[in-house]
C-alpha cells in the first residue's frame, strides 16, 4: 500500500526544551506531541475505507526548524549534545538532512525562490510560516508530501497547500 511521506519539523525552545541554555525537557508538551502523532497516523489509516481516500501517512521523519540554531556551530552543538538526548526521551530519530540552521533555511529559500536573505533578515523580518510559504513549491532539497511544523509561537492549524505539499502549522500549546 502506497503511503504519503510525512515530515515533522520541531521548534526547540518552549516546544521541546525550556531554552537553548536550559535544556529541560518540556514533558507535558512532548506528551501532547506524541498523542498528536498517534492521532494523525490513526486518522489517516481510517480514511482508507472511504471513497477517494488519500494514501495513509507514513511514519514521520523528524527535523528541526528552530531559530535557536543559527549556524553550523549551533547545528553541531544540537547534534552532539541535544539530539541524542531528545531522541532517547522522545523515542524518535532525527534525520540529519532535516536538521537545519537559520543559515540553511536562508540558503534553501535562495535556491528555491531567488530571495537572498541573511540569517538576521530571517530573524528580524520573517516568521516560520513565511519561510514555509516561500518553500511550498520548492524543487530543491525540501521534502514533499505532508509537512507539519510544531512550534509554540505560530497560529494554530494554518495550512499551506501546493501541488506536491500540504504544510500544517501547529501550535504545540493547542494540540
Amino acid at each position: 500500500m502506497e503511503q504519503k511521506q510525512w515530515t515533522i519539523l520541531f521548534d526547540l525552545e518552549e516546544t521541546l526544551i525550556e531554552s537553548w541554555s536550559d535544556r529541560a525537557l518540556l514533558v507535558n508538551k512532548v506528551k501532547l506531541i506524541e498523542k498528536f502523532i498517534q492521532f494523525k497516523l490513526k486518522e489517516s489509516r481510517q480514511m482508507l475505507g472511504r471513497r477517494f481516500a488519500n494514501p495513509p501517512l507514513a511514519m514521520p521523519r523528524f527535523g528541526i526548524m528552530s531559530w535557536a540554531v543559527w549556524n553550523d556551530a549551533d547545528k553541531k552543538e544540537f547534534q552532539q549534545e541535544i539530539q541524542p538526548w531528545l531522541e532517547e526521551q522522545m523515542r524518535i530519530t532525527f534525520r540529519q538532512d532535516l536538521i537545519l540552521s537559520m543559515d540553511d533555511w536562508a540558503l534553501l529559500v535562495m535556491k528555491n525562490t531567488g530571495l537572498k536573505l541573511s540569517r538576521q533578515d530571517i530573524f528580524d523580518f520573517c516568521n516560520k510560516e513565511t519561510i514555509l510559504f516561500w518553500l511550498r513549491n520548492a524543487i530543491h532539497e525540501f521534502p514533499e508530501g505532508e509537512i507539519t511544523l510544531i512550534d509554540d509561537t505560530v497560529t494554530h492549524n494554518n495550512v499551506i497547500v501546493s501541488g506536491t505539499r500540504k504544510i500544517n502549522i501547529m501550535n504545540v500549546d493547542k494540540l
